[in-house]
């Protein structure tokens, strides 16, 4: 059943739709309930398909963690599909050891996104323009229309927003937000430590203001 017709079946009113919603997604992230392309949700009754966070690596290769299984479910590259470092997703157990200690599977769909934006190396070869994450957790280059290189140069620093993840087995793309700098520039790499953890450049002006009102020395009652 879609969304809308779980909502007439069980009769929730418009006014909930919202956390109705909501409640469809937990359920959908944790894996005890399944949504199709067309949008249509049913229970997950595939004891081999389990919910957990993906744990990428710089090789390729990954990892599941999930409540439902006693050891991380091993992901070859070439069954990671488009997920990446830090995703939710849905996973399918393929294979088991003999003693039953190790488990190999497939990510069957990513179900939600946790890179959004990354810092990266912007790199030029020839007449391609692509950009290399900083995270050793991503194992993908990012490729980037000449148009939306913001005129970046081979080797800069940029922030990169993700606008697609090769989910039909493309290319992971995107568009360079901002310029952050050169490598090894103090300040550039202050800034990217920033972006890449998403933390704030600026503070509000009450917190200026307390920071302004701490001696300079420390009080004797203090040492």
């Amino acid at each position: 059943m879609t969304a809308d017709e779980l909502m007439t079946v069980l009769d929730v009113p418009k006014t909930d739709c919202e956390e109705f919603n909501g409640i469809l997604n937990n359920l959908t992230s944790s894996g005890k309930i399944i949504k199709s392309r067309k949008g249509r949700y049913s229970v997950n009754t595939d004891k081999n398909l389990v919910s957990g966070k993906y744990i990428g690596t710089g090789a390729g290769f990954g990892f599941v963690e999930s409540e439902a299984l006693k050891s991380d479910l091993f992901i070859a590259a070439d069954n990671a599909g488009s997920a990446l470092n830090g995703d939710t997703v849905i996973a399918k157990v393929i294979a088991v050891s003999d003693d039953k200690k190790h488990s190999d599977g497939k990510i069957i769909k990513v179900v939600k996104r946790e890179n959004h934006e990354l810092v990266c190396t912007f790199k030029k070869k020839g007449s391609h323009f692509y950009a290399v994450p900083d995270s050793r957790k991503i194992s993908k280059n990012i490729r980037i229309d000449k148009k939306h290189t913001m005129s970046a140069v081979n080797g800069q620093k940029v922030l990169v927003k993700l606008t697609s993840y090769g989910e039909k087995g493309g290319d992971l793309r995107g568009h360079i937000t901002e310029i952050l700098g050169w490598q090894g520039d103090p300040k550039t790499d202050f800034t990217c430590m920033l972006r890449m953890f998403g933390l704030p450049e600026d503070f509000p002006e009450n917190v200026k203001n307390e920071v302004l009102k701490i001696p300079d020395k420390i009080s004797e009652t203090y040492i």
